[in-house]
């Protein structure tokens, strides 16, 4: 299933958007950015539990909240050049239910960051919290740092769980553990981070 939305998407109830649990899938985007950009790009859920794949300074972030327990966070080895650019996230899902998965981050084409994602949430993200393109309305699925999570330069985004084409076997691996795992990589960096939130 694919859905094509535009940059003013938001407040979209889950039962009305393409399901992303438990299955690969794709986030493309066309953004607008200088090298200080920072923002969602498109969030799903709250505080309590869901995902974000945004930006702070210029990289690329793909952000997963279990349950408002901890915090699953990959991130890409460098900043995005000035300019419009598509970036992409790629979820390869792990076998099972709530498994998790391996996460592909890249602008125009090229890898620039790949993680770990170790568990998701299995069933219902949220009853109450939106999908929203370009902000993250009602309580914010992370700490998107000062300059919050509205971002003016997402044009139009495409979510599809079709099987996502790009696979590296090498990606690095992750321990839930709150420690920082990173693989030095000849086309890009990746980091996990697994954080504890604070109650």
């Amino acid at each position: 299933a694919s859905m094509r939305l535009p940059g003013h998407a938001k407040r979209l109830t889950e039962e009305s958007v393409t399901d992303v649990k438990n299955r690969s899938h794709s986030i493309t985007a066309s953004v607008l950015v200088d090298t200080s950009a920072s923002g969602v790009i498109v969030s799903q859920g709250g505080r309590f539990g869901g995902w974000a794949f945004h930006v702070i300074d210029g990289r690329l972030i793909y952000t997963y909240n279990f349950h408002g327990l901890s915090e699953d966070r990959v991130l890409a080895g460098e900043a995005i050049a000035a300019g419009r650019h598509l970036v992409t996230l790629r979820f390869h899902a792990n076998d099972g239910i709530g498994a998790g998965g391996r996460c592909e981050l890249e602008v125009d084409g090229r890898l620039v960051g790949a993680g770990l994602v170790t568990r998701t949430i299995a069933w219902q993200i949220s009853f109450h919290e939106t999908l929203d393109v370009g902000d993250d309305c009602g309580t914010p699925v992370t700490d998107y740092g000062p300059a919050g999570p509205r971002f003016g330069g997402v044009g139009t985004t495409i979510v599809d769980t079709a099987t996502p084409r790009r696979w590296r076997a090498s990606t690095a691996t992750s321990t839930n553990s709150g420690r920082l795992s990173s693989s030095a990589r000849t086309t890009a960096v990746s980091s996990v981070v697994t954080a504890q939130r604070t109650k």
